[in-house]
């Protein structure tokens, strides 16, 4: 359940993770994917609403989807972005919950939230559903 934080403490709930900042990158031309400047400038502002040092990042949840297309704008963006934070090009764990369970639509994205926030709250980097390696997106 998503709360406000003062609100989880006041009724004495368990807090698994605290959002401080939000980023979206949706469509591109006439409902398609979003290209990886689109989902690149979605990091930027994420990051900068949260305050927080992308190179401290150590667990990235992303969407891969599995559409070639979407997967290596994404990838394209990611490697950008995290490139320019320091030294490493990707945080040290870098999941998906698409290889789980499935396309998920609007769904994906609370999914991946409650996974990573769960990862957060018990210390532990989740397993990694790999498939077939995609040498396009390296």
């Amino acid at each position: 359940m998503l709360k406000r934080l003062e609100d989880a403490l006041k009724g004495g709930e368990r807090v698994y993770a605290v959002l401080k900042g939000i980023g979206a990158a949706s469509g591109g031309p006439v409902g398609g994917a979003p290209s990886a400047d689109c989902i690149g400038l979605a990091l930027e502002r994420a990051y900068e609403s949260a305050g927080t040092d992308p190179a401290r990042v150590g667990l990235l949840e992303a969407h891969g989807s599995g559409v070639p297309g979407e997967d290596a704008a994404e990838a394209s963006a990611l490697v950008r972005f995290f490139g320019k934070a320091g030294e490493r090009a990707l945080p040290a764990a870098l999941g998906s919950l698409a290889p789980v369970i499935g396309r998920a639509g609007a769904a994906s994205g609370l999914a991946s939230l409650a996974k990573a926030a769960l990862a957060l709250y018990q210390q532990i980097l989740p397993p990694l559903a790999l498939g077939e390696a995609r040498p396009e997106l390296a």
